[in-house]
């Protein structure tokens, strides 16, 4: 995932009454500068909210235009509650009006979702699996474990990996919800989540830029973390980092699909190989990192088989 599109998902964060693409713009326009971006944000809710920003701060508000008293009686036309649509701006990381709007058009849910993540690609389909295939691949194992991931076509998923710039777990997330859109578990957020590669991004060592966040953010879409060239505390933190997102969504979809807590198998996000390599160059012949590895997931309950290059971890007891 672009560091651009993280940002604007951070900023989303902050702001979840200002529509997507316009915190998309303004990461843009301020080269990714969020306390910039943050100004303008300020800004724009004050034009278009003046009452929402009356306990902003003035001082970051350049030129307010006059507050405009609204006369207009609330649409009539405009679709009812549901909660089904904050759901879904949720998992589409885009605004509740921008939905409303698509729906209220479309009248179906599957039809909304497909209208906002189909916003005319240039790459041909072919294109587009040359580019995320390591996602396609995390899919297709994920189908095996949830077959009614099959219901939905394979242009669907590109759109949607498109759309969420590589992201395979919201890719994922957001077919599964697709089977069964009445689903609104109270643990679903109410306003926009970070996708699950940026989980661990407040805990990174060295913020946005940190080399070992990203080798974080690899492994999580990938499905497969590579250690080779890490210090032994480097990797102790990206192993640690990566369990614990990769379970944590995995007990996320179980939540949103309904299923069972209790199962000790991964059935959502695909296995997970942890390579740490045979230890052949290690200081006095000894595997410090796959004895580490080892180690780590023997102390907190995961489930693993040893494979030539390391591990592949397949569930967690509880």
């Amino acid at each position: 995932m672009s560091t651009s599109f993280t940002k604007s998902l951070q900023a989303a964060e902050m702001f979840p009454d200002v529509p997507f693409e316009a915190i998309q713009k303004a990461v843009e326009d301020n080269k990714g500068d969020l306390e910039k971006v943050a100004e303008e944000l300020l800004s724009y809710e004050a034009l278009t909210h003046p009452k929402n920003s009356e306990h902003r701060p003035s001082a970051v508000i350049s030129k307010p235009s006059k507050p405009k008293v609204n006369h207009t009686k609330p649409d009539v036309k405009s679709p009812q509650s549901d909660p089904r649509l904050s759901v879904l701006s949720s998992l589409l990381s885009c605004s509740l009006d921008r939905v409303k709007s698509k729906y209220q058009k479309t009248k179906d849910i599957k039809k909304t979702v497909r209208e906002i993540i189909q916003l005319g690609w240039n790459l041909t389909d072919s294109q587009l699996a040359s580019k995320y295939s390591k996602q396609l691949a995390v899919i297709l194992e994920s189908k095996r474990t949830n077959p009614y991931l099959n219901n939905l076509e394979k242009r669907f998923y590109l759109d949607c990996l498109e759309y969420f710039g590589g992201d395979v777990h919201r890719t994922i997330q957001l077919a599964t919800w697709m089977q069964n859109p009445g689903s609104s578990p109270k643990s679903m957020p109410t306003s926009k989540p970070l996708p699950s590669s940026s989980l661990s991004s407040s805990i990174s060592l060295g913020g946005p830029s940190d080399p070992l966040q990203e080798i974080i953010d690899d492994a999580l879409k990938t499905n497969k973390l590579d250690l080779h060239g890490l210090l032994v505390s480097e990797a102790e933190h990206c192993v640690q980092q990566v369990l614990k997102s990769w379970w944590k969504f995995e007990m996320e979809q179980r939540i949103l699909d309904g299923t069972n807590l209790r199962g000790k198998k991964a059935m959502y996000v695909g296995y997970l190989d942890i390579i740490t390599g045979r230890g052949f160059h290690s200081s006095g012949g000894v595997p410090r990192l796959r004895n580490l590895v080892h180690r780590i997931l023997n102390s907190e309950n995961y489930i693993f088989d040893d494979i030539v290059l390391g591990f592949k971890v397949m569930g967690k007891k509880r």
